[in-house]
């Protein structure tokens, strides 16, 4: 199964970076609509018992925003970041077995690579002690004899084949 890396690159670092944008936007939002009308600046000098379900909802909305904004970036664009840095010359590699693999909770648009391959699953699969972020179709297992060719910095695998034993 081969993928290419401008789908990669799409996955991993442009859906992300604008879920941040669009975050930061709503943030900025919350932020100016706290500052400018003064019913949101009351709270801060005097509570009152109707202000709490305001307050309450302001505070759930930013933790929500930064917890949004954290996620996409530690999971994504950490990956994401060093993908727009590489080259498919610059591919190595390897023959190994699954050693540990880890299914990668995500958004819909992630799992639709291509339009037609609704069932791509995302992983984190180790292979010779190394955690490589893994695309296949179906289910990979602990066993399952794989050879990769990967790009080095990012861990991206680009195409695998499974090896019979």
């Amino acid at each position: 199964m081969k993928f290419d890396l401008e789908g990669y690159i799409h996955i991993l670092f442009i859906m992300p970076i604008l879920v941040v944008l669009i975050d930061c936007v709503f943030f900025t939002i919350g932020i100016v609509l706290m500052a400018v009308k003064s019913r949101f600046l009351q709270f801060f000098f005097g509570f009152r018992s109707k202000k709490f379900w305001r307050v309450f909802i302001m505070l759930v909305w930013f933790c929500g925003l930064c917890f949004s904004i954290a996620d996409e970036s530690i999971n994504y664009l950490s990956i994401g970041v060093p993908l727009l840095l590489e080259r498919n010359a610059q591919t190595q590699a390897l023959t190994g077995t699954v050693e540990k693999t880890k299914k990668i909770p995500h958004h819909l648009y992630r799992t639709e690579y291509k339009k037609n391959l609704n069932d791509v699953n995302a992983y984190w699969v180790t292979i010779s002690g190394k955690k490589y972020y893994f695309m296949a179709k179906g289910n990979i297992r602990i066993g399952d004899n794989v050879e990769i060719v990967y790009l080095p910095k990012s861990k991206v695998v680009l195409e695998v084949k499974f090896i019979d034993s």
